[in-house]
């Protein structure tokens, strides 16, 4: 419409200057609804262009993003591996990084970078381990990785975490510890990783004071980080009031067979909260010794399915024993059909004699588990 009141006019005055307008006659022939539809039409025609034109352009520039992209992980791929196949040394490793960074001086490709060094790390041993190592502290990405961590963006702190404690980067120590009560539970849990990585000789009793559940998962990796630490505190942990942590500890103590705490594991057998009786019953068996059997024995019905067939393992070579002798009839002619087969299994494994009175039992369900029984064994 605006093209429509400038045209209309029969001469334009610019800067004092008077010019004839060239399409006055044209613009004066032509109705006001007829000239708003050609006005409306060349409208149209020109910002489809203008959209073809941008969609070409972004079009072109995604392309050469994904193949820059591509370039950078083909050369990181290709010069790693003759980086770690040949035979290298501190100055072979300073001239790479050194060419390396020359070659690229934006964030991205010392990102893909870190993350290979991380995941090759990460799978390997020995020599190659060390390697790898060598060449990320070479890399001196500190600001980099720092730069991540006080990132606003949870994927940026994640990354930034996993690199901290997986090269254990024990400078960044005070930071983590402030993120171990972030607000985003993902970046938590990855801080409480890295955490345990840079403090070798944590009791765990921090996990006490972050106050915060704990997943399965949660439980399983800090299991397998904490293997070899000695400082554990399994005390503090099988008794705190959160219920996954005190799971934490009593799995701890069983994997590494802490005798001293077995009185606090039998107080946790039989919980009402599933995750630590099973936890707590894994772990005793762990420890059990001839002295436990009287334990095993009154309270068989208490523990789950898995820990009695685990149980019943154990006493199979005590079969000569009265109370387990005793057990194991009870089991016989009282528990369910599954239950019934473990227990004449064994005895008909260790001895087939004591089997027979069982052959003809006034119990259907018992013949019929002896029948099936002995037609396998046989």
């Amino acid at each position: 419409m605006l093209a429509y009141f400038i045209l209309q006019n029969k001469f334009f005055d610019i800067g004092y200057i008077v010019y004839p307008n060239p399409v006055f006659d044209y613009i004066s022939s032509l109705g006001h609804l007829l000239y708003l539809v050609v006005i409306i039409i060349a409208f149209g025609l020109i910002s489809t262009g203008a959209e073809f034109v941008l969609a070409f352009f972004i079009s072109k520039s995604k392309l050469t993003v994904e193949k820059r992209k591509i370039y950078i992980h083909n050369y990181i791929n290709s010069t790693l591996f003759t980086q770690f196949s040949s035979e290298t040394n501190v100055i072979a490793d300073i001239n790479y990084i050194k060419t390396f960074k020359k070659k690229f001086k934006s964030d991205y490709p010392k990102l893909v970078f870190i993350n290979r060094l991380r995941r090759i790390m990460i799978l390997t041993r020995g020599e190659t381990n060390l390697h790898a190592i060598r060449l990320f502290y070479l890399m001196n990405a500190e600001r980099l990785i720092k730069s991540y961590l006080l990132s606003p963006y949870p994927r940026h702190n994640l990354f930034a975490l996993k690199v901290i404690g997986e090269f254990q980067l024990v400078s960044f120590s005070n930071m983590i510890e402030k993120r171990l009560q972030h607000r985003n539970q993902v970046v938590a849990s990855e801080a409480m990783y890295a955490y345990t990585r840079l403090q070798p000789m944590t009791d765990f009793t921090f996990l006490i004071k972050r106050k915060r559940a704990l997943s399965k998962l949660d439980i399983m990796n800090l299991a397998c980080i904490a293997s070899n630490y000695t400082n554990i505190d399994y005390n503090a942990l099988i008794l705190s009031e959160i219920p996954m942590v005190s799971c934490l500890g009593i799995k701890l103590a069983g994997q590494h067979n802490v005798i001293s705490v077995k009185h606090l594991l039998r107080r946790k057998m039989f919980s009402e909260n599933y995750d630590i009786s099973n936890e707590a019953q894994t772990a005793f068996l762990k420890m059990v010794d001839n002295e436990d059997t009287d334990i095993l024995i009154n309270d068989f019905e208490l523990f789950n399915e898995k820990n009695q067939s685990y149980i019943l393992t154990l006493l199979s070579n005590s079969l000569n024993t009265g109370k387990v002798e005793k057990l194991f009839s009870k089991i016989i002619e009282e528990s369910n059909y599954p239950k019934k087969l473990e227990a004449l299994q064994w005895i008909i494994e260790k001895d087939i004699v004591k089997a027979y009175k069982y052959r003809n039992h006034n119990n259907e369900q018992v013949m019929r588990a002896f029948e099936q029984v002995t037609d396998f064994f046989i």
